[in-house]
């Protein structure tokens, strides 16, 4: 790879972790302090929780948002059922809007780094993306990364959503059962095998291609 193409790639990197870690530098305390706040008054209301909690989460995207603690937190102040659902909703809507977020600065990144260098991202996508998405969803800063990425490379968004989707209800599950404890351990047990399985199903699912029309 040329010397100017290593370059490129390497800003292009710094800048993507600087736009997510620059904002929990300079606001996380500001935030956390916020969401603690916000939730201790909303607890009384499960439902304006749960909207809460899910904006939250969708906002990850763009903002220092402590997403294990609101995920953890959302688990027992809604229970196991209800808070799944609001997290993995959150996560969901954040996979999208980081998706196309990226999509419309698609034109800008080929500029930058040149036809040959998407054309190289979207066939590393193309072989790796679905394991990049599923892998990488549970851990902070490469969740966004990847989300972020797969949209430059213009991933097929169904397979993306398909995948995301899959993947975050494992996430949320294990979360709000971490939350909910007192559930009881067979909670916990089933969110935890759901992580693994759920992620494996979605690659499965969006690795299979129908086959070709054969002639009659």
């Amino acid at each position: 790879m040329p010397r100017s193409t290593t370059l490129r790639w390497t800003l292009l990197g710094i800048a993507v972790f600087l736009l997510i870690l620059v904002p929990f530098l300079l606001f996380e305390s500001s935030m956390n302090a916020f969401v603690a706040q916000a939730m201790e008054t909303l607890k009384a209301r499960p439902i304006a929780t749960a909207v809460f909690i899910a904006v939250l989460l969708m906002l990850d995207i763009f903002l220092p948002i402590p997403s294990s603690v609101v995920s953890t937190m959302a688990g027992g102040l809604l229970g196991f059922i209800p808070s799944t659902i609001a997290i993995w909703s959150g996560m969901t809507a954040c996979c999208v809007l980081g998706y196309w977020m990226a999509r419309l600065f698609a034109r800008q990144f080929e500029r930058f780094l040149g036809a040959k260098e998407k054309a190289r991202l979207e066939h590393v996508f193309a072989r790796h993306g679905l394991w990049a998405i599923a892998l990488c969803r549970p851990v902070p800063i490469l969740a966004e990364a990847s989300v972020i990425f797969a949209g430059l490379a213009g991933m097929d968004f169904m397979r993306f959503l398909l995948l995301s989707t899959l993947a975050n209800a494992g996430v949320a599950l294990v979360y709000a059962a971490v939350g909910a404890l007192a559930a009881g351990a067979n909670a916990f047990l089933l969110a935890f095998f759901a992580s693994i399985l759920l992620p494996w199903l979605a690659m499965t699912l969006t690795r299979y291609k129908p086959a070709a029309n054969q002639p009659t």
